[in-house]
């Protein structure tokens, strides 16, 4: 059986790994098959990046052909702005049944804190090390 780059994300994470990934902001899908051998996962940011349908395409077939897994972080949890996402192959996004693992913005994070850009506040990794500790006890093993 050949694993899909999602599948061997899931197995891993199941294991209890730390893994590392990229989040990727820009349109060229090439970016992403650069950085595919690099990184446990790739993670595209359709909140910040004003990435079409088309250019996210080409993301998931660069990580897909790279066996890499990739997670796509939509600006909204409305129907309308997930659908698209889910239509153009995208094996993960921020749907809880099944929660596989979770991104933290520490930047997005420091703002609502009130400590904008400070990611390295005590207040940020305290908030960071409640999210792990809580997402970790979740998680099936």
């Amino acid at each position: 059986m050949i694993f899909q780059g999602i599948d061997i994300f899931r197995r891993r994470l199941a294991a209890g790994e730390v893994l590392l990934g990229s989040g990727i902001g820009l349109i060229d899908p090439q970016v992403s098959e650069a950085l595919a051998e690099s990184v446990d996962f790739l993670w595209i940011d359709l909140e910040h990046a004003p990435m079409s349908p088309e250019a996210m395409r080409g993301h998931l077939l660069a990580a897909r052909g790279r066996r890499r897994a990739i997670v796509v972080r939509v600006p909204a949890s409305d129907t309308v702005f997930i659908k698209p996402v889910l239509d153009a192959g995208a094996p993960g996004i921020v749907a809880l049944p099944g929660l596989d693992s979770v991104v933290l913005g520490p930047y997005d994070l420091s703002g609502s804190l009130g400590v904008l850009g400070q990611v390295h506040h005590p207040e940020v990794v305290t908030a960071m090390e409640r999210v792990i500790a809580s997402v970790r006890s979740g998680l099936p093993r």
